[in-house]
């Protein structure tokens, strides 16, 4: 701070330009260190490992998912989908703690915008899943499928004014912003899926006793995780 003042008392523009900079340059080396650091971290364990051979996957997402999961306390899939905030039959009342952890919902946020802006480079596996759902979900709204989740979403919620997704919700169907959102939390699930049955088997030594199974947008199906062949 007192390096600040004194650029400031020396009323050249340059000098500030030229503190900014130093400042800068430290920030970016810090982030760079905490990035081989998480690196590091994520590369000593298998699951870590072929998180960050998946596209859209780094050392930060990945390290980030080791550190909020246990696979002890996930038996099945659907206990990480409900302790990242993926389950659509959790409610949070008012007065009571929150069902899931907030840290790990936002960071599977940033994993699905990360599958979608790498959905169109080779090697991507999740991203044209996304396009994929996306299609389905579209298709399916168009038909007036969505017509009971459209009214009971705008009964839910205020809606001050008259808006795009007021508008498609009144409609009948669901806003462009519902589709994707729902596409997203799709591709999400999908590799949340897929990280459940890696850990499970790096873990305990074989796959979980019941294969995880997607049984809504048409696949049911089992499908190996990516770039995971007898661990």
């Amino acid at each position: 701070m007192a390096q600040i003042r004194e650029a400031k008392k020396s009323g050249k523009p340059d000098a500030i330009i030229d503190l900014l900079d130093h400042f800068l340059a430290g920030f970016r080396i810090a982030e760079q260190n905490a990035k081989k650091s998480l690196q590091g971290f994520a590369e000593g364990q298998k699951i870590g490992e072929w998180a960050m051979s998946i596209m859209g996957i780094g050392p930060v997402l990945a390290a980030g998912l080791m550190a909020h999961i246990d696979i002890e306390k996930a038996p099945h899939a659907g206990h990480i989908f409900s302790f990242a905030g993926l389950n659509p039959q959790q409610e949070w009342n008012k007065g009571e703690k929150r069902p899931w952890n907030a840290d790990l919902k936002v960071l599977c946020w940033k994993i699905g915008q990360s599958f979608v802006k790498s959905k169109s480079r080779e090697g991507s596996f999740y991203g044209p899943i996304f396009d994929e759902q996306k299609a389905i979900y579209i298709a399916r709204n168009e038909a007036g499928e969505y017509k009971q989740r459209a009214a009971d979403i705008l009964a839910s919620k205020n809606f001050r004014n008259e808006t795009v997704t007021k508008s498609a919700l009144q409609s009948g169907v669901l806003s462009d912003g519902h589709i994707d959102a729902m596409a997203r939390r799709y591709a999400i699930k999908f590799f949340l899926s897929h990280w459940h049955y890696v850990a499970y088997e790096d873990h305990h030594g074989s796959p979980p006793a019941r294969p995880w199974i997607i049984e809504f947008g048409g696949h049911s199906d089992f499908q190996p995780p990516p770039n995971w062949a007898d661990g």
